[in-house]
């Protein structure tokens, strides 16, 4: 795997792979400065997580959509069996996404310190 220096580092391998790894083993580090990839990991957490809050809109969407239907069909006099189905389903993939939400925002606190500490 050869010594994984660049021109600007004069770290060690050891010391390298103890905090950074990651950037040795990108060929785009090669490129790009350690703050600019910092940067573009914190902007690819923030998208991450507003499109999962667009994920939990439609969801929520969704369930109301379903709720109506449930209303109707109760008035009709209707058994709605698939339709109570579907509200436990949407809610355990709300719950879910709400779960991706805050091990996102945990990673993205993590990365920060990571930065933050150098």
């Amino acid at each position: 795997m050869g010594n994984c220096e660049n021109e600007n580092s004069k770290r060690s391998y050891a010391e390298a792979s103890s905090s950074h790894l990651w950037r040795y083993l990108c060929p785009l580090s090669l490129f790009f400065t350690q703050s600019l990839l910092d940067q573009g990991l914190r902007l690819w957490y923030v998208g991450n997580i507003g499109l999962k809050i667009r994920d939990l809109k439609r969801i929520a969407e969704d369930e109301a959509c379903v709720r109506a239907t449930i209303e109707i069909a109760i008035a009709r006099g209707d058994r709605c069996v698939e339709e109570e189905a579907k509200i436990r389903k949407l809610r355990e993939k709300e719950f879910m996404k709400k779960l991706s939400v805050v091990q996102d925002l945990a990673d993205e606190l993590m990365a920060l310190d990571d930065v933050r500490d150098g």
